[in-house]
């Protein structure tokens, strides 16, 4: 995961569909410059996404299979979610990430877009209902975590918030 700052509360950063953790860049100096110091902001690449391993999945498989591509299989990560690219196996994989950073040991808010957000709904729904996957990361998500959901791709906020100063 990209850490912005390392203290106190922990905010989670996830990007949209065929996005990555970069189109944060520009909300987080916002959100360095507005959130109080204590805050720390995180954000990380989707499973598929940016830097993130590929999930290996049988659409996956049939295409690489079908363009000749079999040898690609040496990149996949055997630990992450074999079994496909659902919404419940991504939250599970970035909880499973997010754990791994010792700088982290709450989530206290989540804020996530499009397919991001989408992800960030599983992941308080994995907390309710204490699903097997996600027990060893139980920690980081409690029923004060809050979850931010936009419509939009993040840069939008921040052109919106350009255009009301110049005005």
């Amino acid at each position: 995961p990209g850490n912005y700052q390392r203290q106190g509360k922990t905010l989670l950063l996830l990007h949209g569909w065929m996005g990555d953790k970069n189109e944060w860049e520009e909300v987080v100096m916002s959100l360095i410059d507005t959130l109080p110091e204590d805050w720390q902001i995180v954000a990380i690449d989707l499973p598929g996404h940016g830097e993130a391993p590929i999930i290996n999945s049988e659409r996956y498989q049939s295409v690489r299979g079908a363009l000749g591509m079999e040898h690609l299989s040496s990149f996949v990560d055997d630990d992450i979610l074999e079994s496909g690219l659902s919404i419940e196996h991504m939250a599970a994989a970035v909880l499973n990430s997010v754990i791994k950073d010792p700088t982290i040991q709450h989530l206290d808010a989540i804020c996530g877009y499009s397919l991001g957000g989408r992800v960030a709904l599983s992941m308080s729904r994995a907390f309710a209902t204490q699903t097997s996957e996600i027990k060893e990361t139980a920690p980081l998500i409690d029923t004060d975590t809050k979850l931010i959901l936009l419509g939009s791709d993040p840069g939008m906020l921040l052109d919106r918030k350009h255009k009301n100063v110049q005005e």
